[in-house]
């Protein structure tokens, strides 16, 4: 949603004032749409130039706490300590690694946002639905969500 290759403390996977811009649109559109909800996360490096380098799947927000490897520079932001290779990545000293991911209260707000302006919405998909990925998220969570669309 958000522009992945921005450096900083944003979060590409959800932005909802990015998200406020697109509804101005959609009530107009002549189209039947779905609505998508991200549950994914996903951790993003920069070089030490903070320039996009790439996505990093399948590392969690505890993994980057390690201490050995990285400093927190705060809101989800980690810097590279050393050159290293890990989790089957090359990092360069003083890369960031920005870790992304969206809450059930970023998600219902989305949800508040969403409901009654998408004529017609017959289908609301939560992604990606993976062992890990829906560990994060309770049934009640997802339900909170999908009620506040209708």
């Amino acid at each position: 949603m958000g522009n992945l290759k921005l450096s900083g403390d944003n979060n590409s996977i959800l932005d909802l004032s990015v998200a406020k811009k697109y509804l101005v649109y959609v009530q107009d559109y002549p189209l039947t749409l779905d609505v998508a909800f991200p549950l994914f996360s996903w951790s993003l490096l920069f070089d030490d130039q903070h320039r996009f380098s790439g996505i990093l799947s399948k590392i969690t927000e505890e993994q980057l706490k390690n201490a050995a490897l990285f400093n927190p520079l705060g809101n989800h932001l980690y810097q590279v300590k050393t050159d290293t290779t890990w989790q089957g990545y090359n990092l360069k000293r003083a890369a960031t690694i920005r870790f992304e991911s969206c809450s059930t209260q970023d998600l219902t707000k989305l949800a508040s946002l969403i409901s009654g302006r998408v004529p017609n919405c017959s289908t609301i998909i939560f992604y990606h639905l993976d062992s890990l990925t829906i560990s994060k998220y309770s049934n009640d969570d997802l339900e909170k969500i999908y009620r506040t669309m209708h």
